[in-house]
């Protein structure tokens, strides 16, 4: 039986799956037992506001989707919601289109499990805005979850396990894309090279900045 208009039925909920390290599967299938077993874990979300009555299935559904989507996108070695992207290094911030995309759930109901998580303590989240045109433009916003968080969760352990792991992996990324950069300015300074002298650099060049300056005008 359906529980109420957004489909949810609570006998049957839609909980998000991770399919990741066996760590943070651990962390997600933790997150998962807050929606059965309410009393059992983060203290801060079971009444949201009304002391007499027990968060609504449908709500607990929705939370409990959007923090698994979260621990499941998150870049533990930045303590940050996102992804450091392996092309250029720089990092990716997830917005509630992702998380809805992801966790299947509405945005409107993204929004809300977002506003309970930050309410609860378990979720920080930042927003900057820039000009563009003379707009101002608002980015994605920078979440990260709480001390607070980590502490109900009791995994202090387990978060410094993948941290470790997520700091040396985003290292490898950004040394590659270093090298990358490298092989490409190298790649632009002989075409320089060739242009100004209209020979091929000499094989074997140790620095090729260095005979560039050799080339230019007294």
């Amino acid at each position: 039986m359906t529980g109420n208009r957004c489909n949810h039925d609570p006998s049957k909920p839609h909980l998000y799956r991770a399919q990741r390290t066996k760590e943070i599967n651990t962390l997600v299938k933790r997150v998962r037992s807050f929606y059965n077993r309410p009393l059992s874990l983060f203290k801060d979300l079971r009444h949201l506001g009304n002391r007499r009555r027990q968060v609504r299935s449908e709500r607990r559904e929705a939370v409990v989707s959007v923090l698994a989507v979260i621990l499941a996108h998150y870049d533990y070695g930045q303590d940050r919601f996102g992804v450091l992207d392996q092309q250029t290094g720089q990092f990716r911030r997830f917005g509630c289109d992702f998380i809805a995309d992801r966790s299947g759930l509405s945005l409107p109901r993204v929004w809300r499990a977002l506003s309970d998580l930050r309410r609860a303590g378990y979720l920080f989240a930042t927003r900057k805005t820039r000009k563009v045109d003379g707009e101002l433009v608002h980015d994605v916003a920078v979440r990260w979850l709480t001390s607070r968080f980590w502490s109900a969760m009791n995994a202090w352990g387990t978060l410094e396990k993948i941290a470790d792991k997520a700091k040396k992996r985003n290292q490898k990324i950004v040394q590659a894309v270093k090298h990358k950069i490298t092989k490409a300015h190298e790649a632009a300074l002989r075409r320089d090279y060739e242009a100004r002298t209209g020979r091929p650099m000499p094989s074997g060049a140790k620095s090729v900045s260095a005979i560039l300056e050799t080339l230019k005008p007294a």
